[in-house]
């Protein structure tokens, strides 16, 4: 098939799929037993200083209904959403604070999910990749199972559940213990008296920034690389196995070519194939568990403020995350597929 052809298919395809994800959350939401307006519109603190009663009229309240489009109907709201995506590329405004641009909100919380999870993803895939070469090539044997048996406690955990572990564990136990053991040697073995000011503020203030640090920027990186190693590595060991099984890679062997040579020239190089493909198939996995690691560990990136706006009915901000989110899952597919045609002459020829 032509390149551009197969393009032109695949954009048509990520369009029909972001106006799908537009009206299933369009709809979807309509069909919630709740005036969202009342969410906004009660609440406020009366003349005589009480809180809780609706203070706003019925008028008011219709006024805010029209101003939010909340008085039109899901096939009004989801045609006026389409029309206005796809002639103005914009995805709305937020319903709170000074009605930030949902494009804005997106942007800065995507680089804070980049800045605390990229690298976690990165290092899993090629975590991911060693171990997986490795397993294949001894598979069934001693190294394999280990490396399954490791890969499997961790893979077994809910995100949630491994991630307030490791809190727990580093801020509750370990840490607060190795400040203590650490205080008792530099007291009694080396005989220094810290207790004073300004050391034991010095010490204090060490203390608490290294938990900090490990809590907000090392724990959840290790969490995600903890949890989806596991799964990118089976893919990996299957797609290597397979390749280290044909006849020529035997051919190799009988030549006597080194295992270094056979694994990374022959083998590495057959499976680059299917790597590309497993890569772009757990990053849809793995960004849905680093959502739920934002919430357990309070980051401010992507995935929190997508929670965020389900739970204080913030329509805008969820809409315009489904459309992000589902756009940037086939972008990276249609991306995979394009490098697999490219790199894999077979795939060129049909």
């Amino acid at each position: 098939m032509n390149l551009i052809k197969y393009i032109m298919l695949r954009g048509v395809a990520l369009v029909a799929q972001i106006v799908g994800a537009v009206a299933v959350i369009i709809f979807a939401t309509s069909l919630i037993p709740y005036d969202i307006s009342v969410f906004f519109t009660i609440g406020d603190v009366s003349e005589d200083g009480v809180i809780g009663q609706e203070t706003r009229t019925q008028e008011d309240i219709e006024q805010f209904k029209q101003e939010l489009g909340l008085d039109k109907s899901p096939f009004e709201r989801f045609y006026d959403f389409i029309v206005k995506m796809f002639t103005q590329g914009d995805l709305g405004d937020s319903w709170y604070g000074d009605n930030t641009s949902v494009t804005e909100l997106y942007f800065n919380s995507f680089l804070v999910t980049l800045k605390y999870f990229g690298l976690g993803i990165l290092i899993f895939t090629l975590l991911a990749i060693i171990l997986g070469i490795l397993a294949a090539k001894d598979l069934e044997g001693a190294l394999d199972r280990n490396i399954r048996f490791g890969t499997s406690i961790f893979y077994s955990f809910p995100p949630f559940v491994l991630g307030t572990l490791l809190i727990y564990l580093f801020g509750n136990i370990m840490l607060p213990r190795l400040k203590n053991k650490l205080y008792d040697f530099i007291y009694t073995e080396l005989e220094v008296n810290i207790s004073r000011k300004p050391l034991i503020e010095i010490y204090d203030d060490f203390f608490d920034t290294l938990i900090d640090q490990t809590l907000n920027s090392i724990l959840p990186v290790v969490c995600v690389v903890l949890i989806f190693t596991g799964f990118q590595f089976r893919l990996v060991r299957i797609y290597m196995s397979e390749v280290l099984n044909q006849n020529y890679i035997r051919t190799a062997y009988a030549k006597g070519l080194g295992e270094r040579e056979i694994l990374l020239k022959h083998g590495l190089k057959n499976a680059i194939p299917e790597l590309i493909t497993s890569v772009a198939t757990t990053f849809p996995i793995a960004f849905s568990g680093v959502v739920v690691l934002e919430k357990v560990f309070e980051i401010p990136g992507s995935g929190l403020l997508l929670i965020d706006s389900g739970l204080i009915f913030d329509w805008p901000v969820l809409i315009g995350g489904a459309i992000i989110f589902t756009a940037l899952n086939a972008f990276i597919l249609m991306l995979s597929d394009l490098s697999i045609n490219i790199i894999d002459p077979r795939l060129r020829l049909k």
